[in-house]
């Protein structure tokens, strides 16, 4: 039951995060030429180059892999048993969960809650890679301007900490809005902004942070470990 809805949550992480460096390096090389020609855009800095970069990253992968993430969020969410699944509340296979929400909410259905997951992409992700660079710059270098792997791995997990408390409150509102309705259940939000207002309303402010903790035990060093693992193939790429 812990790892259900794991087999999706792989498919859905390989491109997403495949996406997501590839068009930061694109997206950065990008923003470095925009900085030669335009004098006005280079007085924002080097950083917000990086943020600009990472933002744009995360909507590009959020765009392409989203119907994933729904039906990992859809699969995680509910509790499989036989009665559940006879019932057809809940689906047994990934494969299964995408043609229910197909028949029952249309291709739309797909996209339920990728409003707020686009929004929130664009200060997590932007702020993450702006800390990465920054957190990177003040640890350790060798001479020749290299830097050991670890290092790097210390930096994306710190870059994620700081990313995750700062934007955690969208990540909520995100699956709340991917659940409501399953199992034909009545939608309770009208809008990205009705859940955050209801939410704070009838739970308090402090309920936009429920399973922060969790997320950040498996976020952090699953970033740290996306970030060394990048850099490292990239540098094994050069060397070839």
């Amino acid at each position: 039951g812990l790892w259900r809805g794991n087999t999706v949550n792989v498919l859905r992480m390989i491109p997403n995060k495949g996406v997501l460096h590839a068009t930061n390096d694109l997206y950065k090389d990008i923003a470095r030429n925009l900085a030669l020609t335009v004098p006005a855009f280079a007085a924002f800095g080097l950083g917000a180059q990086h943020f600009l970069s990472g933002s744009l990253a995360g909507m590009t992968s959020v765009a392409a892999t989203y119907p994933l993430d729904l039906v990992r969020t859809r699969m995680a969410g509910r509790l499989a048993t036989s009665s559940t699944v006879s019932a057809g509340l809940v689906q047994s296979t990934w494969m299964a969960t995408v043609s229910n929400v197909v028949s029952k909410e249309g291709i739309c259905g797909l996209y339920r809650g990728v409003m707020p997951t686009l929004v929130g992409a664009i200060p997590y992700e932007g702020i993450k890679f702006y800390a990465y660079a920054k957190i990177k710059e003040v640890l350790p270098h060798h001479a020749d301007g290299s830097q050991d792997l670890h290092w790097k791995l210390v930096a994306g997990a710190s870059a994620a900490t700081i990313a995750h408390v700062l934007t955690y409150p969208m990540d909520t509102v995100r699956r709340r809005m991917q659940l409501q309705g399953v199992g034909g259940s009545a939608a309770i939000y009208k809008s990205t902004l009705d859940c955050f207002a209801t939410m704070c309303k009838t739970e308090g402010a402090i309920s936009l942070y429920r399973g922060l903790t969790a997320t950040c035990i498996r976020g952090v060093p699953n970033t740290g470990i996306q970030f060394a693992v990048y850099e490292g193939l990239k540098t094994l790429m050069m060397l070839a």
